[in-house]
């Protein structure tokens, strides 16, 4: 923070490279000239800010010595090449307080060595404080992890009766003072709200290496961003699955695949007995038998120690699937089975998935149905259809196979008789009686149930009507009129009658006769003219006749 502690890095590199040390300062967001005026200020107050790290190595490459040089208000931590600062007074979650470290191009406090630990204390002072730092067990409990590198790590610092997990909810570590002034780590739960510790590193970005970090990390380094080590490229999680070495260069050995290569293909892998690398599938599918990616499971359908046996062929699914050992059904039992091995038969009047149905009871004769898929054995009884018998007749139709029809004299605005027996199920219509509807009236009887009287003057000695509405069938006895013969014929009617004869019809008889007098006049008219005519036209033509015989016998005489 001042001249003089530029002179006593001067000092240092000089003894370390008198010592054959060779010595690499690297600064963050800070350009040249604005370093060589760092020389010359007592002050960097109005310098932009920047963080300097130090890092000594001996002639193999091995760090001797690292140290940083941090600039406002951010501590050295320790021994690593990292900065700190405290925000004590921020309360925030730990989800948010890493992310506002990581706004800073860096996280919360990790690897707290002994050193690290002195050096927060001498940040924070004697007052108390919680605050989070970048372990948590969040993914599995009881194993805390960094959050930078995903390394696992086990402090050796709880506080007393810690890690407690109260309330199953306490999975994110912070920082505290204990009565002796020690700083020592307890859980909390995550959504809780307290100060933090952002740490800073000289690394390259998540997935670059290299002096420059220009240079990307290996693609099977596992993590997100295959995240590795600046100077040695070593990845810092380790290797995707497959692959080995520091650098996770190399593929699995033959026959070797999954994490570090510690899975050997299996033995029922068809042809050579190789497997894909990564994740264990035979490359050449599996022998006869076996199934599956690793060629583990029984061929579908087959079950038992060398997969010879046959599954059950009633259980359910396609090629009847049954567990590996037991050869039990494993998606239960084909429609109209039950038991382990799906072979028993529903019980008598049960069919169905799980012979949870139960046959209809209009089942004809001992009311027994296909356990598989309910249909009645024997048909159906009386009135009632479909295979199940479970529907009555309809459109009017009754009986066996539902193939009669209902009377067309059932009454009702339905019109309907009973499915069984066909008995009309409302009165008649009117003019028929009887359960079906099929009888008539009794002659002299019509309408509703037959209980009109045809009319006393209706023609016949029975005075029979019309059934449905009582019209007279042979029409009316003498003096009456009416469709129901119920009108008496009075005397002025007869004499309007004689009154219409005489002065209508009379006269109307008088003019078609002399009508037919006249046609009979003109008829005979015509043929006595016609008659007188021809026989003038037949006198003519005759002496016509025989004037032209005398002229051709006197020219003949003259030539002789």
């Amino acid at each position: 923070k001042s001249s003089i502690e530029l002179f006593l890095w001067h000092r240092l590199c000089l003894n370390s490279f008198n010592q054959g040390y060779r010595i690499i300062i690297k600064c963050r967001n800070l350009k040249l000239d604005e370093f060589k005026a760092m020389i010359y200020r007592t002050s960097f107050l109005n310098l932009v800010p920047f963080y300097c790290f130090l890092f000594v190595f001996d002639h193999e490459g091995v760090t001797v010595k690292g140290t940083a040089v941090c600039l406002y208000g951010w501590t050295p931590s320790g021994n690593s090449p990292t900065c700190m600062q405290a925000y004590v007074s921020e309360k925030k979650t730990w989800t948010d307080a890493q992310a506002s470290c990581r706004k800073r191009d860096g996280d919360l406090v990790t690897h707290t060595d002994g050193p690290k630990l002195k050096a927060i204390k001498n940040m924070l002072g004697d007052d108390q404080f919680n605050v989070w730092i970048g372990l948590s067990d969040t993914d599995t409990e009881d194993v805390f992890l960094w959050s930078d590198t995903g390394e696992q790590f086990t402090p050796p610092n709880w506080d007393i009766n810690e890690p407690d997990n109260f309330d199953e909810n306490q999975h994110c570590v912070i920082a505290k003072y204990n009565d002796a002034k020690e700083v020592v780590f307890a859980d909390e739960a995550c959504e809780t709200s307290y100060g933090y510790i952002c740490e800073i590193k000289e690394e390259c970005r998540p997935g670059k290496h290299g002096e420059q970090c220009d240079q990307n990390c290996n693609v099977q380094c596992k993590g997100g961003s295959n995240p590795c080590e600046k100077r040695t490229a070593r990845c810092t999680l380790g290797c995707d699955n497959g692959y080995l070495g520091s650098t996770c260069g190399t593929q699995c050995p033959a026959k070797k695949y999954g994490r570090g290569c510690m899975a050997t293909c299996s033995l029922k892998c068809a042809g050579a007995g190789d497997c894909n690398h990564v994740n264990g599938r035979c490359t050449e599918g599996c022998k006869d038998g076996y199934a599956g990616d690793t060629c583990e499971d029984c061929a579908p359908g087959k079950y038992g120690k060398l997969c010879t046996e046959k599954c059950p062929v009633n259980c359910k699914g396609q090629d009847n699937p049954c567990d590996r050992d037991t050869g039990h059904c494993s998606q239960g039992c084909d429609a109209g089975y039950v038991g382990e091995l799906c072979d028993n038969k529903c019980p008598k009047k049960k069919y169905g998935a799980g012979c949870m149905g139960t046959c209809s009871p209009y089942c004809k004769g001992q009311g027994d149905c296909n356990h598989v898929s309910g249909k009645c054995t024997n048909g159906c009884e009386d009135g009632y259809r479909g295979d199940k018998c479970d529907m009555v007749c309809r459109n009017k139709t009754y009986g066996a196979g539902c193939v009669k029809s209902c009377s067309p004299h059932c009454g009702g605005p339905w019109a309907d008789c009973n499915n069984v027996n066909g008995m009309c199920t409302e009165e008649c219509q009117d003019g028929y009686l009887g359960d079906y509807c099929d009888k008539k009236c009794d002659v002299g009887y019509f309408g509703a149930n037959c209980s009109e009287i045809c009319s006393e003057f209706c023609r016949g000695s029975d005075n029979a009507c019309s059934n449905v509405n009582g019209t007279c069938t042979n029409g009316c006895e003498n003096q009456r009129t009416g469709d129901f013969c119920e009108d008496n014929l009075e005397e002025s009617d007869i004499i309007n009658f004689k009154i219409a004869i005489f002065y209508f019809y009379i006269p109307s008889l008088l003019l078609i006769t002399i009508g037919f007098a006249f046609i009979i006049y003109i008829g005979l008219f015509l043929g006595v003219f016609g008659s007188k005519k021809a026989h003038e036209d037949m006198e003519a033509n005759a002496s016509n006749m025989t004037e032209n015989v005398s002229t051709a016998e006197h020219d003949g005489a003259q030539k002789q």
